[in-house]
């Protein structure tokens, strides 16, 4: 327990036990093709949780964790005052820290390091409500408009946006994307997404394909650099990755955009906000929407179909009020 002496199990090289076995952890979520953040979390968690053992003096060999150490962990996490980079509240955070040492002990079970996972009992901590926030139109226009020139970088950017906006891509789908993965005749992308290599189309419209033919094959776009001749799609400055555009430029890069915009903390996930708000404002369905977002769970896409739920009442209303209509 907290504040006990512990003498922690080093393995070769200095690392403790535990700290140690998260490199074969990610090894064999890589080997399940898990997606890229599903194990940054999960890997990251379990280096938080084994940067807490061994400051708090607790044991740091598999067999030495208990329920109870666990427990002193999400709960000291679940106090700390602080949200996530994409505005969510601590509380859903440590939600996903759970599901995440669920995995890890869960992995030690299966390759016989301990014989019972310590979070079998670990209740799950609540999710305080939480809404995530919409961007309105007066700033997705706002930011296209930062976008404005005929640089490289101006000509990417608008493509990039616009493709968030008619897609509602995840951002990993977005710097995943081919160049031979655009079906320019029919307006369409085949999307790799999930586990196992799925696929997806999604459609994007005249304004989208402009901005795209620009980006690509136009004076002073993407057939003018450096690396022209990656099979990715979205080109940065990176001679370490050929050029290519990682899903952490991406965000570097909405960031920097929003900024200029006046958006504060411009992430990503917004613009999948955004789609799934804007196509059912504009009457589409939710089997069809999920089809083009790529939830597996239909439970998912409703919790983001509710966060905006009240603005699209009203406006509805205001088109089609019964009283107006006698």
């Amino acid at each position: 327990m907290k504040g006990e002496p512990h003498t922690p199990t080093v393995a070769p090289g200095g690392q403790t036990m535990l700290r140690l076995l998260i490199e074969s952890f990610r090894l064999s979520l890589t080997a399940r093709n898990l997606s890229r953040s599903t194990i940054a979390i999960y890997t990251g968690t379990a280096r938080r949780l084994v940067d807490y053992l061994e400051e708090h003096n607790m044991p740091t060999d598999p067999t030495g964790v208990t329920r109870e150490h666990l427990e002193l962990f999400l709960t000291e996490a679940q106090r700390a005052p602080i949200t996530r980079n994409d505005g969510q509240p601590r509380s859903m955070t440590v939600k996903l820290w759970h599901a995440s040492l669920r995995a890890f002990f869960g992995w030690l079970v299966d390759v016989d390091e301990i014989r019972e996972s310590p979070m079998d009992r670990v209740k799950a901590p609540k999710a305080a409500p939480h809404k995530r926030p919409v961007l309105t139109h007066d700033q997705v226009k706002a930011v296209l408009r930062a976008c404005e020139g005929k640089t490289f970088k101006d000509r990417r950017d608008t493509a990039i946006i616009l493709l968030f906006i008619d897609t509602g891509l995840r951002v990993a789908e977005m710097a995943d994307l081919l160049m031979g993965d655009i079906d320019w005749q029919q307006q369409q992308i085949e999307v790799r997404h999930g586990k196992g290599d799925k696929r997806r189309t999604v459609y994007f419209g005249k304004r989208t394909a402009r901005a795209l033919d620009s980006y690509t094959h136009l004076k002073g776009g993407r057939r003018d650099h450096p690396y022209a001749h990656s099979r990715y799609l979205w080109l940065g400055q990176s001679s370490k990755l050929q050029g290519r555009l990682t899903d952490a430029g991406i965000s570097q890069m909405l960031k920097y955009r929003g900024q200029e915009a006046g958006i504060p903390n411009l992430h990503p996930h917004l613009w999948r906000h955004y789609f799934i708000h804007s196509s059912l404002q504009a009457g589409v369905q939710l089997g069809d929407l999920q089809r083009q977002t790529g939830h597996s769970k239909l439970e998912t896409l409703l919790g983001y179909a509710d966060q905006a739920a009240d603005e699209r009442a009203r406006e509805s209303h205001r088109r089609l009020g019964p009283g107006d209509r006698l």
